[in-house]
């Protein structure tokens, strides 16, 4: 209850904008596993990925005709359908549609974390062979682009809203409507000490911005996790997030910061900044924490 108080006081969000892992709450392991295995994720054996109540299963073949589901799903969302409709199932069991579905203006289809790369042959052919680390970035948003023209031929008013997230986080050689919309993952502020860190995450942000045509949003790291969780240990960084943040606004309209911390003040100051920032991005970072102090 503190957390949300805190956000209502810094004003930190004015509408939600749903861009996480979108296809993770559609039930599609649940609703599909056994009649059509052939949507899922090959394994090197020939198998297929769908083992139920295993982290990270339920990973999908991304040429096969899941992507058929996906759009149905996506239109009868923004149509207003009850999700009996589609047979949605939420990752409580419940049949409802879920996580970010707050109103029925952007429909989420980013793909399951953790994403394995599927064997089968359609998937080998389609994948992009110059660069492991972003493997399917033609594929993906083939497939997002796909989505969203249906939607506007249909007449179907709203956004389709995707993640630029490895193995499909540059920027394609794909038109993208004006109906899709970008959120681009960025480690953030515990970047500012790295110049060439930095000058990449900030020439790949303001490409996206250049390819859409206008300010996207961005996904950042600056948490406690991994090797980075030491308890009790404070990890306030103002002045990093003051400086980053200031320093894409040009580009972003939207920041999220996965920022979790074991310690509300170890964030306190972080947030202040933030939301300072993202309120009016002229402002001066240094003279916001003199003035704190």
């Amino acid at each position: 209850r503190g957390r949300w108080l805190n956000y209502s006081r810094l004003r930190a969000e004015t509408s939600h904008v749903p861009f996480c892992h979108g296809l993770n709450h559609r039930g599609y392991l649940a609703r599909f596993a056994d009649t059509h295995p052939e949507y899922f994720a090959m394994n090197a054996d020939g198998t297929r990925n769908v083992k139920k109540h295993v982290k990270m299963s339920g990973q999908l073949c991304h040429t096969s005709d899941v992507w058929e589901e996906i759009y149905r799903d996506a239109k009868s969302y923004l149509k207003g359908e009850a999700p009996s409709v589609r047979g949605i199932v939420a990752p409580n069991g419940s049949c409802s549609w879920w996580y970010g579905c707050q109103d029925r203006k952007y429909v989420d289809i980013m793909p399951q974390d953790g994403m394995q790369k599927c064997a089968c042959a359609k998937c080998k052919a389609a994948f992009d062979t110059d660069d492991a680390g972003n493997y399917m970035d033609t594929l993906i948003w083939s497939q997002t682009a796909k989505v969203a023209r249906r939607l506007t031929a249909e007449g179907i008013d709203g956004y389709v809203t995707q993640m630029a997230y490895q193995p499909y986080r540059r920027v394609p050689d794909v038109d993208l409507p004006a109906n899709v919309l970008v959120m681009v993952a960025e480690r953030g502020p515990w970047s500012m000490p790295f110049p060439d860190q930095l000058k990449l995450e900030t020439d790949e942000i303001a490409a996206w911005a250049r390819k859409l045509g206008h300010k996207v949003w961005i996904w950042t790291y600056p948490c406690k996790y991994g090797k980075r969780k030491i308890p009790n240990v404070p990890d306030l960084s103002p002045r990093c997030w003051g400086q980053y943040y200031k320093l894409v606004a040009q580009w972003v309209q939207g920041e999220f910061a996965e920022s979790e911390t074991d310690r509300f003040l170890f964030r306190h100051l972080d947030h202040y900044l933030l939301s300072r920032i993202t309120w009016d991005s002229s402002v001066n970072p240094d003279a916001i924490l003199d003035e704190y102090y």
